[in-house]
């Protein structure tokens, strides 16, 4: 089937609109704009008040007042500005981080408790470990 070009820019129209349509759905009037004091790399809220979140600046945060009042729970110093701490959220009162050590040459694994501010189960495994298994 040979189509002509008018008709091959129809179907490129046709083909645009049908995948920006979904898009419109999440248009809804019923978001609303908060403001964070942090800039953020990563955030989880598991409902409305409480959540979790890992600041640009490798600050873990914990609030159960929303978004607008995160508290930090532990600062993490690196070897390094390109260095950065991550986190995995498991849920409202439970998050895992891990940081290379000050040395560079260990991953430290914690597990911050939201209640008790810091409860410490550290993994520490050499570098070589990590990349070279």
């Amino acid at each position: 089937m040979v189509l002509t070009k008018n008709c091959k820019k129809f179907v490129c129209i046709l083909l645009a609109a049908a995948c920006c349509l979904p898009l419109l759905s999440c248009s809804g009037s019923d978001f609303q704009t908060v403001s964070c004091p942090y800039s953020l790399r990563q955030i989880a809220m598991p409902d409305k008040n409480t959540g979790w979140g890992l600041s640009m600046e490798n600050e873990l945060l914990f609030t159960t007042d929303g978004v607008e009042h995160f508290e930090t729970v532990r600062r993490y110093e690196t070897a390094s500005f390109d260095r950065f701490a991550n986190a995995a959220f498991i849920d409202s009162q439970t998050a895992y981080t891990a940081v290379f050590s000050l040395d560079d040459n260990q991953l430290v694994v914690e597990r911050p408790d939201a209640l008790s501010r810091l409860t410490n189960i550290v993994n520490e495994l050499t570098r070589s470990d990590i990349l070279f298994p």
